[in-house]
Parts: structure tokens; C-alpha cells; sequence
């Protein structure tokens, strides 16, 4: 299942996270998201999402909070904060085969 822009917007609004299952990519650039609300999604679709686009500026725990449970996790799009401590990086599930970091100025780093 793919999530339209407005489906994902409805759902976060109504903090029903949990209650989409087997969603296999998903982007949630553009939006400002709760840890809780993030936790919920990641939980609720740990074995189906393969591709996350994340939005800029996403903090450390977030994305800790986030990617823990998320193991089949294949391509990864991220723009962490110019100060990320770069923990979560260790919770990178060994599913991932494209890893994609856009920096501050929009440079990206691409590791497959």
C-alpha cells in the first residue's frame, strides 16, 4: 500500500498511526511530526515499509524513536540536523540497501 500526501496528513491529524498497516513507502517530507506519533507508525508497519522519506530538520531522537522497530527498512531519505550526534545511525536495520542524507546547503550523501 502507498499513502497519498492527504491520506498521511488525515492520519497524523487524527493521531491514528497505528491504525495503517502494511504501508510500504511512505514520505513524510513537509511534515512536523510527535515522537509518539512517529513511534506509532514504525510499529504498526515494521515489517512492511521499504522506502521512508523523513522531513528536513528531523531531530536525533526522532529518528531513534522511529527506526528501532522498522527491519525491513530498504531505502532510507534523510536530512538529520546540522548538530545530529549521528547515534541513530546504529539502528540502521541491515535490510537497508540505500541510504540517502541531504545536508544543510542540499548536497547529498548517497551510500548503497
Amino acid at each position: 500500500m502507498v499513502m497519498s500526501k492527504m491520506d498521511c496528513r488525515d492520519m497524523f491529524r487524527a493521531r491514528r498511526a497505528a491504525t495503517c498497516h502494511a504501508l510500504e513507502k511512505a514520505n513524510l517530507r513537509g511534515f512536523k511530526l510527535r515522537v509518539s506519533a512517529l513511534r506509532r507508525l514504525a510499529r504498526a508497519n515494521a515489517s512492511s515499509l521499504r522506502e521512508l522519506t523523513l522531513p528536513a530538520g528531523i531531530n536525533d531522537w526522532q529518528l531513534e524513536a522511529l527506526l528501532e522497530p522498522l527491519k525491513a527498512l530498504e531505502r532510507l531519505d534523510v536530512s538529520p540536523p546540522v548538530d545530529s550526534s549521528g547515534k541513530w545511525l546504529r539502528l540502521l536495520p541491515k535490510s537497508l540497501k540505500r541510504l540517502d542524507i541531504t545536508g544543510e546547503k542540499g548536497r547529498g550523501v548517497l551510500v548503497e
